[in-house]
């Protein structure tokens, strides 16, 4: 359950707009203009959709028979954890940019829908407003459940519940979100100011402590909180300050980065102060002490901590998939515990899911991947698994920085050491170049360190325990390649940080030892891995400890700029040779970079003669933009991926996309080239340099 479109802007009494799921967008993008579309044609729509929704996902559920229930947005939320805590009662505080709508929340469809209103309430139920108006929209923004449990049973109720109004319409584009009134949308909005992207708000939580640098310091340029207040009793939002901010998605333009960085601090803080009142005042109006958070908020690591830290708090739960996709997870769990027909055995809490939930890929898919991309790559095969840790060890040691692929992917946005981009974190200059070179993202952006948990106290100040998660099951192993996907046990969620959901302090002996990960004001976001929740990850920091002196890793996601996390071996070759990594590790693989067309090995200059035969198999389309005078101003060719998506690469000219068009007929000679297209021998040479560094073309000089 995701966040609702109504094309056509109409709900009926009782009803919900109706909906389009994700895979209809390309072909419905005008919707909002009910002139565009016929009522036949929507029509047909809502028919091909409602078959979407009611043809069984696999064969597996079809023979099950099983009907379908949708679990309201929050109270999906709150089931993706609850069931994991091995407390007798506590909170899950859900906290997001927008939730189910109101007129969701309201229907009775005979069970086919769940929503807070089949809890019961408990006894210092409050909800904000108390009475909503008619005919007019809502969206859940902040929700508070308590619970209870009884072995493996756990109760819901309704603590507390915050709507805000749809303050814009909905055909708007995401809904209007960014004039909601809830914590998370207030957020977002300043994140759609800065970077012109709702869903940068990791880049502000990241920019907010860069302001401790400012003059005038921060307090002076905004002395007055956007938000303030309790969510419990009210919250208050300053729209005037907000709808009058300058410098809209300018963050390109470095005089305005000062102002960007004092509005960064400003909501960071604000978001600090608002909810971790909210959740004292949560903590005393339901006498559990015990805090679970979920929804896209429980991302930002400074608030976890701050919460945290309050005196009425004794321990706090953060799954490693708080954002969107737990709701997979809730509307399992509560299946699980409402729709079965037996009773689970008794236990004191289900073990935390493990966050390696991907699928696995074995050497045979690694080693087709590697074919595709046999003319740009060195392949050193047949390595045993100590082997390969061996070499990844001293690469690291060596101040390489290294993809790594082990194991089952992450389910969640946080890289936990299955696709992780590695790197020793001795050197602060390596920041840089995994910012600007790799990744290609801002440079004010922190690096987060993984350590093994049982030497993180000598690098960190970690506190009190963080997880309550409920025992794991015997012998449960990580996410070795091949293994079923694990348990993670008692003694790894009650670590300080298993799933990088917290910042803490580094040491200040340390912080010189380890600059890399040591971000602006001194913190870390840290994640402490055992043995048992990933062995391999495990074993190659202790490695590069008998190496190093320290258990210590840079560790950050296996992707570059504008690219989600890797799943495929191919994905995971295809950022290496993109994003300037010196090697990738696979389980039994190592995988390094040839050397450039017309060097070799030793980055001696190899000569390209005239003979030399130009390649492209790669089918292609190219597009230009132009000035008002003709001017070409940008060149970009497209290319299909066998997985889906495509690839764009910016040419340095027509000359590049000629030399593509003269070969995708049949392979030319450098001769050939430079006689058919009439440019000089060394721009032919130039050019295919960049596009065989782009793998357009396959240039072979024997």
């Amino acid at each position: 359950d995701g966040p609702k479109c109504s094309p056509l802007g109409v709900e009926s009494p009782g009803r919900p707009a109706f909906s389009f799921p994700n895979h209809f967008a390309p072909h419905l993008s005008a919707m909002s203009d009910p002139s565009v579309y016929s009522c036949c044609e929507l029509g047909a729509a809502r028919e091909a959709y409602a078959a979407s929704v009611s043809t069984p996902l696999s064969p597996a559920l079809a023979a099950l028979d099983a009907p379908r229930v949708e679990i309201a947005h929050h109270l999906a939320h709150a089931w993706s954890v609850a069931p994991f805590v091995d407390a007798e009662k506590g909170v899950v505080v859900v906290m997001d940019g927008m939730g189910e709508s109101a007129g969701a929340e309201m229907r009775g469809e005979g069970g086919a829908y769940v929503g807070d209103a089949e809890l019961p309430e408990h006894p210092r139920f409050r909800q904000v407003p108390a009475v909503l108006e008619a005919r007019m929209g809502y969206r859940e923004a902040e929700t508070a459940y308590a619970f209870e449990r009884d072995g493996t049973s756990v109760r819901l109720s309704r603590l507390f519940k915050r709507w805000t109004r749809e303050r814009s319409p909905p055909e708007l584009y995401n809904h209007g979100f960014e004039n909601m009134e809830s914590v998370g949308a207030v957020y977002s909005r300043i994140a759609s100011h800065i970077f012109g992207d709702w869903n940068a708000c990791g880049k502000v939580m990241g920019l907010a402590p860069w302001a401790a640098d400012l003059k005038p310091d921060a307090s002076d340029r905004f002395p007055d909180p956007i938000m303030k207040g309790n969510v419990w009793d009210s919250l208050e939002i300053d729209w005037e300050l907000l709808d009058s901010l300058e410098h809209v998605n300018a963050w390109h333009a470095p005089e305005n980065r000062d102002f960007y960085t004092a509005l960064a601090h400003r909501i960071q803080t604000d978001l600090e102060d608002v909810v971790s009142e909210f959740v004292d005042k949560i903590v005393a109006e339901s006498g559990a002490r015990t805090v679970c958070l979920a929804g896209g908020v429980a991302l930002n690591c400074p608030l976890n901590s701050k919460i945290l830290a309050r005196p009425s708090v004794d321990h706090v739960l953060v799954p490693p998939y708080p954002g969107d996709e737990g709701i997979a997870i809730g509307c399992a769990m509560y299946g699980f515990h409402h729709l079965h027909d037996f009773a689970p055995p008794p236990k004191p809490a289900l073990p935390l899911l493990s966050p390696y939930l991907g699928r696995h890929y074995s050497h045979a898919d690694v080693l087709e991947s590697v074919e595709e991309f046999e003319n740009y790559v060195h392949v050193v095969e047949d390595l045993s698994g100590d082997e390969t840790l061996e070499v990844a060890a001293q690469l690291l040691n060596e101040g390489r920085v290294i993809g790594w692929f082990c194991g089952r992917s992450e389910f969640g946005p946080r890289a936990l050491g299955s696709r992780s981009i590695l790197a020793n974190p001795r050197s602060a200059a390596v920041v840089e170049r995994i910012n600007a070179e790799i990744k290609k993202r801002e440079m004010f952006r922190p690096l987060a360190p993984v350590v093994v948990s049982e030497r993180a106290a000598e690098y960190f100040e970690l506190g009190r325990a963080v997880g309550v998660a409920g025992e794991g099951a015997p012998g449960a192993e990580g996410p070795e390649e091949g293994a079923a996907a694990p348990n993670l046990g008692e003694a790894d969620s009650r670590g300080p940080s298993p799933f990088m959901s917290f910042v803490a302090p580094v040491v200040a002996a340390k912080r010189a030892v380890i600059p890399a990960v040591v971000h602006v004001d001194g913190t870390a976001r840290l994640q402490t891995l055992s043995f048992k929740s990933h062995p391999r990850m495990h074993t190659l920091l202790t490695r590069f400890a008998e190496l190093s002196g320290f258990p210590v890793l840079l560790n950050t996601s296996f992707n570059v700029g504008g690219e989600p996390i890797v799943e495929t071996p191919g994905q995971a070759l295809r950022s290496f040779l993109d994003g300037g990594l010196d090697a990738v590790i696979f389980e039994n693989m190592v995988v390094t970079r040839r050397a450039a067309l017309g060097t070799d090995e030793d980055g001696g200059e190899v000569a390209i003669d005239d003979e030399a035969l130009v390649m492209t198999g790669r089918v292609f389309r190219s597009q230009t933009t132009r000035d008002a005078g003709g001017a070409v101003l940008r060149l970009e060719v497209f290319m299909g991926r066998e997985e889906g998506g495509e690839d764009c690469v910016v040419l340095r000219g027509e000359g590049e996309l000629r030399i593509l068009q003269e070969c995708y007929s049949g392979s030319q000679t450098v001769g050939e080239l430079v006689e058919a297209l009439g440019l000089s021998r060394d721009c032919i040479v130039e050019s295919l340099k960049h596009l065989h560094e782009k793998r357009l073309v396959e240039v072979f000089t024997d």
